[in-house]
């Protein structure tokens, strides 16, 4: 067995499936509700009940997600539905290096490109759109290569992450 890949007993890679597919919709769910007032790591808040539609776990959850990988966080929900679909389907994933990697280098490439964009911050959150991760490896890039330089890397990081995630072939 692999590390993603399913096992030889389909029921158990179906439950493991259903068990990522629910993961996925309560991180999606944790995600969209955010707000930035409820108790989280960072936010003392004398709010008894967090507002998230997970709650307190879903609050904190959210909150680390956002502020470390700002809107790239939204990625991983979409990561862990792939996973569940290829579980459930009990279909082995080919390359698996490859597509962890292609995954990593997408979410740094995300996060880079919305911190070297135009100020997207979450205006009512004051959260940086490219979170913690995005604001370091932008100032790195931008002092390396200037502005032009920057964006070019991060496409390029982009458009290799998408050929190792995807099976597009040139």
């Amino acid at each position: 067995m692999k590390i993603l890949g399913p096992t030889p007993f389909y029921r158990l890679n179906e439950a493991g499936g259903l068990v990522c597919l629910s993961a996925a919709l309560a991180l999606s769910l944790s995600l969209v509700s955010y707000q930035p007032l409820d108790p989280s790591w960072n936010t003392a808040s004398g709010a008894l009940r967090a507002q998230n539609l997970i709650g307190n776990t879903g609050a904190w959850l959210s909150d680390l997600l956002l502020q470390t990988f700002g809107l790239a966080a939204y990625l991983l929900p979409l990561f862990l539905t792939a996973l569940a679909w290829k579980w459930i389907r009990s279909a082995p994933i080919e390359n698996q290096g490859a597509k962890i990697t292609g995954a990593v280098l997408l979410g740094f490439s995300m996060s880079s490109m919305l911190s070297l964009g135009a100020d997207l911050g979450l205006a009512p959150y004051g959260l940086p759109a490219g979170g913690v991760i995005g604001m370091v490896f932008a100032s790195w890039l931008l002092n390396a290569l200037n502005r032009t330089g920057a964006v070019l890397f991060c496409v390029t990081l982009l458009s290799l992450s998408l050929y190792l995630i995807s099976t597009f072939s040139l």
